[in-house]
């Protein structure tokens, strides 16, 4: 069956622009014309989040941008305080456990959001090095409040804040440098509207002292080295050159369009999607309140595997969609509205899926709310 429809949690669809920009003729990253190419996409990242110390572009997926943050910033001695709500909190934990020895977890409720009090108390108790959360957890849909915990973090420790915002970037507010993020990392194909394969790391002064003040665990993954050669527009290994046009076309048309112009869209897209999917009786998984803009979450009624769902809309429309991670797999279907999309396209989305014979599907009498 051929995709016409994507709305999956990402990768997410390429506008032709983007696309072309892929086609481009590789060019040598030790020219002239790349340096200055990189140095654009830094300064055009950094605008996206309104500011930061050090932006830092990576040939790896998100997750790599993980890595390469905690492989940097993160020692065997340090204490770290991990924040999970979602399969993706729990990646960034076991990431950090490869720097760190000792990672307390403070766990929230799959489709909750962390609770600021908690956080408090967690932070007066001990002495941590390191806060590490997540903004947007995509195996949720749930929004976490940065803002909120980096405020809680200052006024209560000493401790860096490393954030995974690879589905919050370009879909959320996030003032990088207001907010105080130490490290904020993403990856391009969610709300940046490009293809995978490269990530960001977004760095504050204090990242930018910790980074020089000790020696990265990773060689490919060192962010001290890889900061040092974008300073100048150079990488320390060869990157992926056509997927750094295509970045910057992209980077292009969503400040063309404003960052407060996107981030309205995907409010509103957002909105509808989940208008039309309680108005047919589906809950949502993401508790009032803490819903990302990006994604929408809805509980599989009784009798459903959100799997069947999937298979379904990919073979009535050609519409692909994600299901849940880990163990709410089967109990939880994922929508994608982040990056290049319409809203009136979002609306569509949902009004196919509220439409599925549910009945078909298994579901059992009096199963919808």
């Amino acid at each position: 069956m051929q995709v016409r429809f994507c709305r999956n949690t990402g990768p997410t669809e390429l506008a032709p622009q983007v696309l072309a920009a892929l086609s481009r003729q590789v060019i040598s990253h030790r020219s002239k014309e790349f340096a200055q190419l990189l140095l654009g996409v830094q300064a055009k990242l950094a605008r996206v989040v309104d500011g930061a110390a050090a932006t830092v572009v990576l040939t790896a997926s998100g997750t790599g941008a993980m890595e390469a943050a905690c492989a940097g910033l993160l020692s065997r001695e340090d204490r770290v305080l991990l924040l999970s709500a979602g399969y993706y909190g729990e990646l960034f934990g076991k990431i950090a456990r490869y720097s760190s020895d000792t990672v307390d977890v403070l766990r929230f409720a799959p489709g909750h959001c962390v609770d600021i009090d908690t956080l408090r108390q967690a932070l007066q108790r001990t002495n941590y090095a390191a806060v590490v959360a997540t903004h947007s957890d995509s195996s949720t849909g749930v929004l976490h409040p940065l803002r909120q915990i980096a405020e809680c973090v200052h006024a209560h420790s000493r401790a860096l804040l490393l954030v995974d915002g690879v589905s919050s970037v370009g879909t959320a507010e996030v003032a990088h440098a207001a907010w105080g993020i130490d490290a904020l990392v993403t990856g391009t194909q969610k709300g940046l509207m490009a293809p995978p394969g490269l990530s960001v790391v977004y760095l504050s002064d204090a990242g930018v002292a910790k980074l020089g003040a000790q020696r990265s665990c990773s060689h490919y993954l060192d962010l001290a080295a890889a900061l040092e050669n974008g300073r100048r527009g150079a990488t320390p290994f060869t990157p992926a050159v056509n997927l750094v046009y295509a970045l910057d076309t992209a980077l292009d048309m969503l400040l063309a369009e404003g960052v407060p112009a996107v981030l309205e869209r995907h409010r509103l897209a957002a909105e509808a999607c989940r208008r039309i999917l309680q108005d047919a009786g589906l809950r949502m998984f993401a508790q009032p309140g803490c819903a990302s803009p990006g994604i929408t979450s809805v509980r599989m009624p009784e009798g459903v595997a959100a799997e069947d769902v999937q298979a379904a809309l990919l073979e009535q429309h050609g519409m692909t969609v994600s299901v849940g991670l880990s163990d709410w797999k089967s109990n939880v279907l994922r929508v994608g509205h982040m990056g290049w999309f319409a809203v009136d396209g979002v609306a569509d989305a949902a009004r196919r899926i509220a439409a599925l014979d549910w009945e078909r599907l298994g579901a059992r009498a009096g199963s919808f709310a």
